[in-house]
């Protein structure tokens, strides 16, 4: 099972990274105002995914405690926040002026609900059955 996830991972991964390259080539982010949603979404979603993975809490009836969540949602939050940091640097340097106060949180909350929808969604399907 480990092997069957870690493949899905990585397929959609590199999903994520052709879309995010096509987006860029097409400006797809600037002439969709939601398309940066569903991305930092799967962004969140995959940062849970990896630090599970990492943590070994990706086998057969495994638990998450409290502090494995914890690690997972901090480690998802830092990385959202990273690249907000990241973004605003970029915008800083080429004078873009396009960062927003209100599109940054908007990325972190979508970052954050992809690392839940993660947490809950393996648990289901891979954790402790009750």
């Amino acid at each position: 099972m480990q092997k069957y996830i870690q493949k899905n991972l990585i397929k959609s991964i590199l999903i994520v990274f052709i879309v995010n390259a096509l987006a860029t080539f097409f400006h797809w982010y600037r002439l969709i105002w939601w398309f940066d949603m569903p991305m930092h979404f799967m962004g969140g979603f995959f940062i849970a995914w990896l630090v599970l993975m990492l943590y070994g809490k990706m086998k057969p009836g495994f638990v998450l405690d409290k502090s494995v969540i914890k690690k997972v949602i901090i480690f998802s939050f830092l990385i959202g926040f990273g690249w907000e940091w990241f973004e605003w640097g970029v915008d800083l340097y080429t004078g873009a002026q396009s960062m927003h106060l209100l599109d940054s949180y908007s990325d972190i909350f979508f970052d954050m609900a992809g690392a839940y929808v993660a947490i809950f969604m393996l648990k289901y399907k891979y954790g402790e059955k009750s």
